[in-house]
């Protein structure tokens, strides 16, 4: 037993034998190889999403009106119980049958279950807040625009989904391939919603990787309608009130 315990001793003293170089190269690059995997794989798990949402638990103030009618009658998928505009999506583009524009989820255990308990959480603004002004004036943020229309490879939208066709990076595209239709640019008077004053702020964001739509269009130019947004000059534009106003 005593000379076992000497072996193992003599064992824990003795200089490790060093690794041929090869041999550490070839493990550094399989450690490499296996956190170059794992990157691989979670950047494939990111997708990109585009909607309009309100925080929903807890729930916010500005939801008040999903406990009242026709919210709180609405759900969805449709069922026996709920047909039409009580179980219709949309965005309130009209005006009318809104109690669909904001659902969350149920939470009843069913799939896609959905209701509207929280209300106009999602329409909630601060209209009017252009870049170098010091109010807002409430009214719209379309400064000399609006009704302006987008080519994609000099198609319209009507003539992509005739061809079935789709746009590969409709955020991002390449120069020149998603450009303002010149039929719907005339008429462009692109200015704040206030009188200029000395020293006001001026647009800062002008890379169009950062500009998301109308990327294209030449920064401060006659058909970058955008340009007095308030995220061209993040913190440059005010607002109504932090919590915004129903609008």
């Amino acid at each position: 037993m005593r000379e076992l315990h000497i072996k193992l001793e003599r064992r824990k003293r003795a200089k490790p034998r060093a690794e041929p170089a090869s041999a550490t190269m070839q493990l550094v690059l399989q450690v490499g190889r296996c956190h170059l995997l794992r990157f691989a794989a979670s950047a494939a798990l990111v997708v990109g999403c585009v909607g309009h949402g309100a925080m929903s638990f807890p729930r916010p103030r500005n939801s008040l009106d999903g406990a009242l009618a026709p919210w709180s009658s609405w759900s969805y998928p449709c069922d026996e119980t709920h047909a039409g505009p009580d179980c219709a999506l949309g965005f309130c583009e009209d005006g009318k049958d809104c109690q669909g524009s904001c659902p969350i989820s149920s939470h009843s255990g069913a799939k896609n279950a959905l209701n509207a308990s929280n209300g106009q959480a999602c329409y909630w603004f601060s209209n009017g807040c252009t870049v170098g002004c010091d109010a807002c004036d409430g009214t719209q943020n379309h400064v000399g625009h609006g009704n302006q229309r987008f080519l994609y490879r000099s198609m319209s939208a009507a003539q992509l989904r005739a061809n079935n066709l789709t746009t590969a990076h409709p955020w991002s595209p390449a120069p020149g391939e998603m450009v303002l239709d010149p039929a719907s640019t005339k008429g462009l008077a692109i200015k704040p919603n206030c009188d200029a004053r000395k020293g006001a702020p001026v647009p800062t964001i002008c890379d169009p990787r950062l500009r998301t739509v109308n990327s294209q269009a030449e920064c401060g130019g006659a058909e970058d309608i955008y340009f007095y947004s308030p995220w061209r000059a993040p913190g440059a534009a005010p607002v109504i009130d932090p919590a915004a106003r129903p609008g």
